[in-house]
């Protein structure tokens, strides 16, 4: 089971750090800006930058590291060369061994969501012949359309071996105009945490833990709480930290007893942590490490060391 394989490569890289791979091209180094403007400022030069930036990036964190989380928005805006270069990303992180979140908050009617959930999370059948698109082993997905959206791309995560990750409580400041909104006494977001719950596909593996996971921001660490509570055997991946506010010791309030069930992403804090440094990768690397050593302080603080679980 997917959880399963993502709890034991937690354990054995001893990090809960998720690095989401965010590329903008502006901040990009300056060398490879410079070779965006030889290659003549196009969609192709700068999508050929962004992935020599992210095989950097790669090599730099994955021994800090035990997942990543390629946002397919910033490849988007760079057009079908963008796609490629999400594309070889997911691909090289997948050969480096480190754990691929596809974050693509996809969701809509139950046929459209399983040809998203083909794309990201299994294959397409071409004349009898199956072919991938994107390698990833999760996803992201927004839960808005209910479960015939759901359950499309936790099928295909049953069958190939993967996870879902639903919105729940995210990390950005406007958040609670609907997810903190009523219905009764309770809180959208506690509702959409049902969805988890009474899934036909909520099945527990080795851990306790479901392929069903969900996007709990730790800028929210109250909320965090009380869903960590509410969700048990639901994994989480915890946006927030780091660049947007959310501290490590607030990141800790989505892990259970043991130290398990959840990752802490950080994207800003450690890709662009160099700067105008020309050697980048060695600055991402001491971020990256600094990260994953500041999430492991914290958890151990609460008295929640997953590598001794």
């Amino acid at each position: 089971m997917s959880a399963d394989r993502l709890i034991r490569k937690i354990m054995e890289k001893k990090s809960v750090l998720c690095v989401g791979l965010d590329p903008v091209v502006e901040k990009l180094p300056e060398s490879l800006r410079k070779d965006i403007e030889k290659g003549g400022k196009t969609l192709e030069a700068a999508a050929d930058a962004v992935f020599k930036f992210n095989k950097v990036v790669l090599d730099a964190i994955e021994p800090y590291a035990a997942v990543v989380k390629p946002q397919i928005a910033f490849y988007e805006a760079l057009g079908v060369p963008g796609l490629e270069a999400y594309r070889k990303t997911a691909a090289y992180a997948k050969a480096l061994g480190l754990y691929v979140i596809a974050d693509i908050k996809r969701g809509d009617i139950g046929t459209t969501s399983e040809a998203y959930a083909q794309a990201h999370l299994g294959y397409t059948d071409i004349l009898g012949e199956k072919r991938r698109a994107f390698e990833s082993d999760a996803v992201t997905i927004n839960p808005y359309l209910g479960d015939d959206s759901n359950h499309a791309f936790s099928q295909w995560a049953a069958k190939e071996d993967g996870m879902t990750f639903l919105l729940v409580k995210t990390s950005n400041k406007t958040s609670s105009q609907l997810q903190n909104q009523k219905i009764g006494e309770r809180c959208v977001f506690d509702v959409v945490g049902d969805m988890l719950k009474e899934s036909p596909f909520a099945v527990k593996g080795d851990f306790g833990y479901t392929p069903l996971g969900a996007v709990v921001g730790a800028t929210h660490p109250e909320e965090l709480s009380q869903l960590r509570s509410s969700l048990e055997g639901c994994f989480f991946l915890i946006p927030g930290y780091g660049a947007q506010g959310g501290s490590a010791d607030d990141a800790t309030q989505g892990f259970d007893a043991r130290g398990l069930g959840a990752v802490v992403n950080s994207s800003r804090g450690v890709i662009y942590a160099f700067g105008e440094e020309e050697d980048f990768g060695a600055k991402i690397a001491e971020a990256a490490k600094k990260s994953r050593d500041d999430l492991n302080a914290a958890l151990e603080r609460a008295g929640k060391k997953y590598w001794e679980a």
